[in-house]
């Protein structure tokens, strides 16, 4: 997967670049799984947030008001919604998500703790970031 860093300076930069790197090689996106945008957006409401275009691109945002060591863990996070993009497990819709098969309707999903793609997410994303953290430095 190739992948573009914009929007973050210096160490943050930097460090985004080189976990975003290892995170693909350690959730086994292939090469030709698209494109990755990894942009700054100062939306107060979300740390982070994964989303695909439906046409081959992928996005992750990231607040750069945060810390180095949030940001990794956040992309550490939203990579692992990535993953499940790419493997074709989640799927955004208009009125909810398709989570491997299953329709999660938006006014009957359940909380953000008990959804199964977020459980997959926050199950994976600490041993993700600190086995990146090894690789990196």
């Amino acid at each position: 997967m190739k992948y573009t860093v914009q929007g973050f300076k210096g160490r943050k930069y930097r460090n985004l670049v080189a976990f975003t790197q290892a995170y693909i090689d350690l959730l086994k996106i292939g090469k030709n799984h698209g494109n990755l945008y990894i942009l700054a957006d100062d939306n107060p409401e979300n740390m982070g947030k994964a989303v695909d275009s439906g046409c081959g691109d992928y996005f992750v945002f990231l607040n750069p008001k945060f810390s180095v060591s949030d940001l990794c863990q956040t992309l550490a996070h939203e990579m692992v919604h990535i993953k499940q993009y790419v493997k074709g497990q989640l799927k955004l819709k208009a009125k909810g998500v398709i989570w491997c098969g299953k329709m999660y309707r938006w006014e009957d999903s359940p909380s953000y703790v008990n959804r199964p793609w977020e459980i997959e997410a926050m199950k994976k994303e600490t041993i993700l970031h600190y086995t990146a953290q090894e690789m990196v430095s």
